[in-house]
């Protein structure tokens, strides 16, 4: 499977999980996608991976009372 590939089915599998739950925060996304990776490593691909779906206005990021924040899908009018 080539790079964009790849990324196109993490996409579609971090908008499925965040679909299923209703919301997930970045390290609960990272852990469903790259279980076995490193700490380090799902950070690095999260941020890219959820960077991205949040340009194309596929995901949310909302700030959680108390601190941190979580991922909701968007929709698709941008509300």
């Amino acid at each position: 499977m080539d790079p964009l590939q790849q990324h196109q089915t993490n996409l579609l599998d971090a908008l499925e999980a965040v679909s299923r739950f209703g919301w997930l925060t970045r390290d609960q996304i990272t852990r469903i996608l790259w279980p076995e990776s490193t700490p380090v490593t799902r950070e690095k691909l999260g941020q890219r991976l959820l960077g991205k779906a949040q340009e194309k206005g596929l995901l949310l990021r909302r700030v959680i009372d108390g601190g941190g924040s979580d991922y909701v899908l968007q929709w698709a009018d941008g509300h």
